[in-house]
């Protein structure tokens, strides 16, 4: 199936073609007719795009171009895979195409587009969803980068670093006072580009606060995760860091935390919408369990039950 060709339901003259027209001589070109149609509503509707387009600075159009273009490739790949262009649901457009009018950052600017896509294709619409579009919006361009580099698995490994000291009193009762110094430590910055690596930490907490990861920094009872060669890759990358039993100047021995980063069942739709390729989108195997079933608290519940009772 082929891009929409210029038909009767999408005029020249409408208010989408004159905002396509500002940066497209050849308003036929079936890649841009597509465009006009999934844009169609949302620009009917919008305030932003009904404002003439010569009160634009040139910045804010070159990067709308950029944007745009990237939306081409994107309508043009679905046509190849036989798929039909509709017009995207407003209450998701609106908002995605007043963003694609300033974000600058390359990574950032996909998850809009391919959110955008989704809405925009008959057969991906069900993977699009209204809420996605504030999380995308919460995004920094640094999270757009991890949630690229681990969008094709639903969990990876961490290690943390703590420090402990214990004390006796006159009592004789023990305190044991604590703090972490390196709290998941991934070794994502050594796989892409991280413009500040020394937030990784605050980056998963964000991602966990808006629903899509799950942090568990400690599973070091989890006999099923524990011994790992990503762990022991970890503790490689992080040498000088990640040691257990060193004792510094105040008497605080270091501990080691065998942890993951998961993602959640929200997460994972949030992937396949927003960040996987259509090739790479999660389709569950009949008979087989993902991969974040087995760390279920239910599912350890019951192993462990099993184990105790054989």
């Amino acid at each position: 199936m082929s891009l929409p060709e210029l038909s009767g339901g999408l005029l020249p003259g409408g208010p989408e073609m004159k905002v396509l027209s500002e940066f497209y001589k050849d308003l036929a070109k079936p890649s841009v007719v597509a465009i006009g149609r999934a844009i169609s509503t949302a620009v009917e509707t919008s305030t932003t795009f009904l404002l003439p387009l010569q009160l634009w600075q040139e910045k804010r159009k070159r990067i709308f171009q950029h944007n745009i273009e990237m939306f081409e490739k994107e309508l043009e790949a679905a046509a190849k895979q036989g798929k039909t262009v509709i017009p995207a649901a407003p209450e998701i457009a609106n908002t995605l195409l007043e963003k694609l009018t300033y974000i600058t950052d390359e990574d950032l600017s996909a998850l809009f587009v391919r959110l955008l896509r989704r809405a925009s294709i008959e057969e991906e619409s069900g993977l699009a969803h209204p809420r996605f579009v504030n999380i995308v919006s919460s995004i920094s361009p640094d999270e757009a980068r991890i949630l690229k580099a681990t969008a094709q698995n639903d969990y990876f490994r961490c290690l943390s670093v703590s420090w402990e000291k214990i004390e006796g009193e006159d009592d004789g009762i023990a305190t044991k006072t604590t703090y972490m110094s390196d709290r998941c430590l991934t070794g994502l910055e050594n796989k892409t580009t991280i413009l500040f690596p020394g937030n990784i930490y605050k980056y998963f907490v964000s991602l966990e606060s808006l629903g899509l990861l799950l942090i568990h920094e400690d599973t070091s009872l989890d006999e099923y995760l524990v011994p790992s060669k990503e762990y022991h890759a970890l503790r490689k990358v992080y040498i000088d860091r990640a040691k257990a039993g060193v004792k510094n100047e105040d008497g605080h021995v270091s501990c080691l935390s065998y942890g993951r980063i998961q993602y959640t069942e929200f997460g994972l739709f949030f992937l396949d919408a927003c960040v996987r390729s259509n090739g790479s989108v999660m389709k569950p195997k009949k008979g087989k369990k993902k991969a974040s079933d087995k760390f279920t608290s239910t599912a350890l519940r019951t192993r462990r039950s099993k184990k105790y009772v054989d």
